[in-house]
């Protein structure tokens, strides 16, 4: 039976065309990755990859076989974060982070029995936008969860629906802004993200200047080939500029992007 590893190998060179990229991707070296995909195209019994000269094409059986291999992966993962979510009053750590000393007993008092590990930013009431991004491209900030996927949302966001399960799958998703094509920005106001490809961006190169975070990790993880979603997806997830249909939570309540209409459907809509 072939491996997770042999799946996740397929995938990259399959994505990348490219078998130094993929094992680059993979942090591997390229001849234990070409040992993978002989091993699983011997499993499966079919040529998953053409390998002619220097380059590398998806065979018709690989093209069938790729969109199982993700479904796999994506299954895996979730599955693997299902279970860690099953309340055993020992795994998980909630980690909360706010500025304001004024509100610490408040805070404090709500999250009683959650056993939260509660981070707070000494002397700061209001974290500057060049404070914010230092603290999201900071390896330490990702450090202190123990979960692999954290929801980042700022005090403009709003959870409209308890689907966020939907959306697993993505290393990095938020709303659409910047452009609205497939080059879209992923706004980090409201975004899920997967931690170790945080830290994955922020070992491969740290941002430079003012640039914003969430420009910064959207350029990042496309260029590491992590998972992000289609513009329509990326709609469903949240809604800021662009309303397409019911979404999973709402980012920018207090810029009024939309009608009253739009306002009033989502409000209607909202189930948890």
């Amino acid at each position: 039976m072939f491996t997770l590893a042999q799946l996740s190998g397929f995938v990259a060179v399959a994505e990348e065309l490219h078998f130094g990229r993929a094992a680059a991707r993979l942090h591997l070296t390229q001849p234990p990755l070409s040992r993978q995909i002989r091993l699983l195209e011997q499993e499966v019994g079919v040529t998953l990859l053409d390998r002619t000269g220097r380059t590398v094409k998806v065979t018709p059986a690989g093209r069938v076989f790729l969109t199982e291999a993700r479904r796999i992966l994506r299954l895996a993962e979730e599955s693997s974060l299902a279970v860690r979510r099953i309340p055993t009053g020992t795994g998980g750590t909630l980690a909360v982070g706010f500025t304001a000393v004024s509100v610490h007993g408040y805070v404090q008092s709500f999250l009683d029995g959650w056993g939260a590990n509660v981070v707070k930013f000494p002397r700061q009431r209001h974290l500057s936008v060049a404070e914010y991004n230092g603290v999201l491209t900071s390896p330490s900030f990702w450090q202190r969860f123990t979960e692999e996927k954290v929801l980042v949302f700022q005090t403009d966001s709003l959870l409209s629906s308890d689907g966020v399960d939907a959306f697993l799958g993505y290393d990095f998703i938020g709303a659409p802004c910047g452009r609205f094509d497939e080059q879209y920005i992923a706004n980090g106001g409201l975004s899920l993200r997967t931690r170790r490809v945080m830290l994955e961006c922020i070992a491969r190169e740290r941002p430079a200047g003012d640039l914003p975070e969430d420009v910064y990790f959207t350029r990042a993880v496309r260029a590491l080939g992590a998972r992000m979603p289609d513009l329509a997806t990326a709609t469903r997830f949240a809604v800021e500029s662009i309303y397409t249909s019911h979404p999973f939570g709402v980012h920018g309540t207090d810029k009024c992007f939309h009608s009253e209409q739009v306002a009033k459907k989502i409000v209607a809509g909202i189930r948890y």
